[in-house]
């Protein structure tokens, strides 16, 4: 497990872990803090934040001279393991450990455990996607997968834990700026045909722009109107004041919510949005199964799904339809290979997973079964870029989650029984605290280069030294103003929300309340 505080940010997951171990399995943590789980590992690796790519490449480097390699299923079902062994051939273990501060015996000791595994998962989190080597962190985790042929059977495979609900299904419907449902390019002309064909109009044939572009195009005019469904940038990008420069430049903004949130304040239009407890249509959880989503009550008030508003805003604009989620489901169906098996009917037996391609099939649980078809898989040759913190910048901020609350606690926050958010205080290490001279009971200032804000601290010896910890979801503490937006993965564009250099000072009386 790399990544993931899955207890606190996954808590419904992280009782099949803990399951998993009762009944025997071993797990390994790899995490810059001593999260709730390490108490059921039989080993922590305390990585650096940043330091995937090392990670992922000394265990290959440990797996490679201990031959604990399938080489049966690197020559059969792979390409590329030439290129990513001559790179990893620089990761010894003590270089590892350099990169990493994990110390050679647990490298040793994890790289053993995978390795001889007749079974082994992988569980990855945010903790591996929100770095500026985001991707090629998790590429280079997957070669540990590859090199051990640990996919397509029972117990083995690679577990994403994605941020928010249905994250897979919105992604599955086309919610990318380069496919559209079912991972078909917009780039390929018989795909744009094809829907062209059901929808009565072509869609276009560029890339459309990822959420940092569209800030970006808002701030430069050449982006004017925006809705946004369901979010609120203002609480969770990185880069807060320029995001709110981007809204602001817009000529138009409307936001679907349930709630007044703070970029929902900012538009010219709040659509009433329904709960999922107010609407039906379906979701796709992080196994590719696809459920029912059934209503449970009326709409409060005026409230409407956002089947509904997209349906009413498509007749507006000349292009209406229906809104039966059934209808649109079985619309969805024909076009998407992946799901054309589906239908409302058949999933309210229980549910599917895609590919289901055909009326008959029973769904497909588990991917990858005897390799990958056609396809190999692409082992990657990538290198650790040193993260190098700006002089007066000391520290490492990471930030995270915490149980009681979800995301930016628009929901959550409101609930009486969960507690409240905002009691958020940056967590220290002790050695830390007696470094900075820091007093029980006042408030620090937590400085990065693009922002700064005031907050309660608390000693943390969970976590490692020259790192400090803070969740968004108070709003008293808005710690993505500390994020820079220019800090981001080249491939997906996510922000570093992981690897944050800050200073903390005892807060002056300029600070105020």
């Amino acid at each position: 497990m790399v990544g993931s505080n899955t207890t606190e940010a996954h808590p419904v997951s992280a009782l099949h872990v803990k399951r998993a171990v009762a009944r025997g399995a071993k797990l390994v943590v790899a995490d810059p803090r001593q999260i709730p789980l390490c108490r059921d590992a039989v080993l922590h690796l305390p990585q650096r934040p940043g330091t995937n790519v090392a990670l992922g490449n000394g265990l290959l480097h440990l797996l490679i001279r201990e031959g604990l390699l399938n080489d049966a299923f690197i020559r059969r079902h792979t390409e590329g393991f030439a290129a990513a062994r001559e790179v990893v051939a620089a990761y010894p273990p003590e270089r590892t450990a350099e990169l990493t501060g994990i110390p050679v015996p647990a490298l040793q000791e994890a790289a053993r455990l995978w390795g001889r595994a007749r079974r082994a998962v992988l569980v990855t989190g945010l903790g591996v996607d929100e770095h500026a080597q985001g991707t090629a962190g998790m590429r280079a985790l997957v070669n540990l997968v590859l090199a051990t042929g640990q996919v397509g059977r029972t117990g083995t495979g690679v577990l994403t834990l994605r941020g928010q609900n249905n994250v897979q299904g919105a992604c599955d419907m086309g919610c990318l700026p380069d496919v559209l449902p079912g991972y078909q390019p917009v780039a390929d002309p018989a795909v744009r045909q094809r829907f062209a064909q059901v929808w009565g109009v072509e869609p276009p044939e560029w890339r459309g722009l990822t959420s940092p572009g569209m800030w970006e195009a808002a701030r430069s005019g050449r982006l004017k109107g925006m809705i946004i469904w369901g979010e609120d940038p203002l609480r969770t990008h990185a880069g807060v004041p320029r995001v709110r420069e981007a809204l602001e430049a817009l000529e138009f903004l409307a936001v679907s919510e349930l709630f007044l949130t703070e970029t929902a304040k900012l538009a010219q239009v709040v659509f009433p949005a329904a709960s999922f407890a107010e609407k039906a249509g379906s979701y796709t959880n992080t196994e590719r199964r696809v459920r029912l989503l059934r209503r449970a009550i009326p709409a409060v008030g005026e409230a409407k799904s956002d089947l509904e508003l997209f349906a009413q805003l498509a007749g507006r604009l000349g292009r209406g339809f229906a809104s039966d989620p059934a209808r649109l489901f079985g619309e969805m169906a024909d076009l998407v290979p992946s799901h054309r098996g589906m239908s409302h009917a058949r999933l309210g037996e229980g549910g599917l997973s895609w590919p289901c391609p055909a009326p008959e099939h029973p769904g497909t649980a588990r991917l990858y079964v005897g390799g990958f078809g056609e396809r190999l898989g692409r082992f990657a040759a990538v290198d650790q870029e040193e993260a190098v913190l700006p002089e007066g910048y000391p520290l490492v901020l990471i930030t995270g989650r915490r149980l009681e609350a979800f995301n930016n606690a628009a929901q959550t926050g409101r609930a009486a029984l969960l507690g409240s958010p905002e009691d958020e205080r940056l967590a220290v290490h002790p050695a830390d605290v007696r470094r900075l001279g820091l007093e029980p009971g006042e408030d620090v200032a937590v400085v990065s280069p693009w922002g700064r804000l005031r907050a309660p601290w608390r000693a943390a010896p969970d976590l490692l030294p020259g790192t400090v910890f803070l969740t968004f979801h108070d709003p008293a503490v808005p710690v993505n103003e500390l994020v820079g937006d220019e800090m981001r993965d080249p491939v997906t564009e996510t922000y570093s929300y992981k690897w944050v250099p800050v200073r903390v000072e005892r807060a002056g009386e300029e600070w105020g309340r």
